[in-house]
């Protein structure tokens, strides 16, 4: 029998779950939903974890997944994705098919998918302010991550794709020491 490679196997699940979520034009409703789902696995991982044991059964799993659905109040199509997920016993998986899925989301809705990485939040006028840069300069629509870093010390780092913009004080810092210690 062949072995199926992980990555295909959490790409076609991805992949299946985004068309169903288009096919029943409930798209930004199941992003949502993944948002939540994601937030859910980083905020308790240790119930994720034991979720996702081998000695949980398939029919324990499917009712957690039934019992996530109506806490988080998710649609039938993501409901059934994880159903589906957990009887197939690819749970295990599950946040790395949750963060394909808005992998291919935003690539099917053309948005550039940004990290933008500062000491403190935003405001809401720099934010917009930032998002337009972005947004002319890659030309593209951007989906902004901020990320609360302290270690920066102020500016910012961008990454996107394989790209990083690092206009952070700590960097700018390190710089520095690095041209003294070359004296």
């Amino acid at each position: 029998m062949q072995k199926i490679s992980e990555q295909k196997i959490i790409t076609s699940y991805a992949t299946a779950w985004l068309e169903a979520s288009f096919s029943l034009k409930k798209e930004d409703k199941v992003l949502n939903e993944i948002d939540l789902i994601l937030k859910s696995l980083e905020k308790d991982s240790l119930l994720w974890e034991k979720i996702i044991s081998p000695n949980n059964d398939f029919e324990k799993q499917i009712l957690t997944m039934e019992a996530l659905s109506t806490k988080l109040k998710l649609s039938d199509v993501t409901l059934n994705s994880l159903k589906l997920i957990a009887e197939n016993s690819r749970l295990k998986y599950l946040n790395l098919i949750l963060k394909e899925w808005k992998k291919l989301y935003y690539e099917k809705m053309s948005i550039l998918e940004v990290n933008v990485e500062t000491v403190i939040p935003l405001s809401t006028l720099q934010d917009k302010k930032l998002k337009k840069v972005l947004e002319t300069k890659l030309k593209k629509d951007v989906k902004i991550n901020y990320i609360i870093n302290e270690t920066i010390l102020g500016g910012l780092k961008v990454s996107y794709d394989t790209f990083l913009i690092d206009d952070s004080i700590e960097t700018k810092l390190k710089n520095i020491e690095n041209e003294m210690l070359r004296k």
